[in-house]
């Protein structure tokens, strides 16, 4: 007689290989049209090993619905950043801490370093810098400080090398 899964949604988990077993993962959907696909990425994660948990930006939300991501990874789904620090549990830097954070779709827009994009930071970012250690940098590596020090303002700060 077959044991049930202790979870129906995670069955498939390394059913395809090995490769990435006690590996946890943080996907940060985008808003870009290709994270239609995200869905069936997480999944083939799954089949590979992986604990896959995802954080989704708002404008993703517009073309992938959360439920969908839940029932891809059997993980609920972070849609907003709250006081309970989502981004620092997941990625900051203690036993349980995530081994990846792959962002996804990920275009020239969300490694583009220019303050227009950085005006729009979004949970993936921050969930960026908190697996780097630092829960409050943006996506160039820069953190809070570092841009009030050069006495500029974090939402707006420049790229690296181009400080004031």
């Amino acid at each position: 007689m077959e044991e049930e899964p202790a979870d129906p949604l995670k069955d498939i988990k390394s059913s395809r290989g090995r490769e990435l077993d006690g590996r946890r993962l943080i996907l940060c959907v985008t808003g870009s049209v290709a994270s239609i696909e995200v869905p069936s990425l997480a999944r083939e994660l799954m089949r590979h090993g992986a604990e896959v948990n995802v954080v989704m930006s708002e404008a993703a939300e517009k073309l992938v619905r959360p439920e969908t991501l839940e029932w891809a990874t059997g993980n609920p789904v972070i849609r907003q950043l709250t006081g309970k620090t989502e981004h620092v549990r997941l990625a900051g830097r203690w036993k349980g801490k995530a081994d990846l954070v792959l962002i996804a779709p990920c275009t020239e827009y969300h490694l583009e370093g220019s303050s227009r994009h950085r005006r729009h930071a979004s949970h993936d970012t921050r969930l960026d810098g908190a697996w780097r250690g630092d829960s409050t940098s943006d996506l160039s590596g820069r953190s809070r400080a570092d841009v009030q020090e050069s006495g500029g303002s974090f939402e707006h700060a420049e790229a690296p090398g181009k400080r004031r």
